[in-house]
């Protein structure tokens, strides 16, 4: 808050009068507010300690509990070189990480190749097969077709006899 002190000189104040009170007094009623009435703590004699000049004690004691270490030189180096550490090794699980996936996506490419190679091959086994089939069918003339049907029924008829022996002796 600013008083009428610092607005104006207080040799004009003293001589003024009633004039100087008046301003002393209205600069009171406008900075006056419930904060302002509240009793202020007393100062301490000595600061608090420090460290590196600039840092307040207290908050390295807040962080031991966490962290181990009360913020000396010496374990301040060892907090930060944990803290590269840490770093490295999570840049080193991050390329580890990436790495992994890129195996399982060469992988995976390589087995898409395979499989289709797989089925390129059948295809033409299939095709192959379904030709020489053709062939062989369109092959057969009706002729060959009665010669090869009664073939076949004189062949059995043989195998029914010997059978018919081998079952009688």
């Amino acid at each position: 808050h600013l008083s009428s002190s610092l607005l104006v000189p207080a040799s004009a104040l003293k001589g003024s009068g009633p004039i100087g009170a008046g301003v002393v007094h209205a600069s009171r009623c406008l900075h006056t507010s419930s904060q302002s009435l509240a009793p202020v703590p007393p100062l301490p004699e000595k600061g608090g300690k420090v460290r590196h000049g600039i840092i307040p004690e207290e908050l390295f004691q807040l962080l031991y509990p966490k962290t181990g270490v009360t913020g000396k030189i010496s374990e301040t180096t060892c907090l930060l070189s944990s803290c590269q550490n840490n770093v490295a090794m999570l840049l080193e699980t991050n390329y580890r990480e990436r790495l992994h996936m890129v195996t399982n996506e060469v992988k995976r490419r390589l087995d898409y190749q395979i499989a289709l190679q797989d089925l390129h091959r059948r295809m033409e086994q299939e095709h192959m097969i379904n030709w020489v089939e053709k062939s062989v069918v369109s092959s057969i003339t009706p002729q060959q077709e009665k010669e090869s049907i009664a073939k076949c029924i004189t062949d059995l008829k043989a195998l029914a006899k010997t059978t018919q022996a081998k079952a009688t002796a």
